[in-house]
């Protein structure tokens, strides 16, 4: 079962509507991105974001969870949450960067990782989501 995006459909013809987007992260689609937002609009304000671990991963050194917009295993300033260990407990983990924050650049995908180090797990489901509006009506 490889990781796969479910967005919600993005209301573009209303101001301030808000979407929610969300993609699986499973072993087999670990090292690998997941798309979460392909090209967000300028206008796009972050009201939440997070990781739910379903079930741990369990590969050998290390099980990392993030969203952003930089490459698989390596985070950048544009992420808007930080590393999470997918190897502990089922549950809820939200974002540890502020919320209610402008994502910027505009039009950066954002993605979701699973990233692992030593022996590839044989085991692991994660959930990564975002909750987002656009702010105005930018001609899009």
């Amino acid at each position: 079962m490889a990781g796969k995006a479910r967005t919600r459909p993005y209301n573009i013809g209303n101001a301030g509507a808000v979407s929610v987007a969300e993609c699986e992260l499973t072993f087999d689609s670990a090292d690998a991105r997941v798309v979460l937002v392909e090209n967000p609009p300028a206008d796009m304000l972050i009201l939440d974001a997070g990781i739910e671990v379903i079930t741990a991963f369990d590969s050998g050194t290390s099980d990392t969870g993030s969203i952003g917009t930089g490459a698989a295993g390596g985070a950048n300033d544009g992420d808007i949450l930080d590393s999470i260990d997918l190897q502990g407990a089922a549950g809820m983990y939200p974002a540890t960067l502020v919320r209610m924050s402008r994502f910027a650049p505009a039009g950066e995908t954002i993605y979701a990782y699973a990233d692992t180090e030593g022996t590839a797990p044989a085991a692991g489901e994660a959930r990564a989501f975002i909750v987002f509006a656009r702010l105005a009506d930018n001609g899009e």
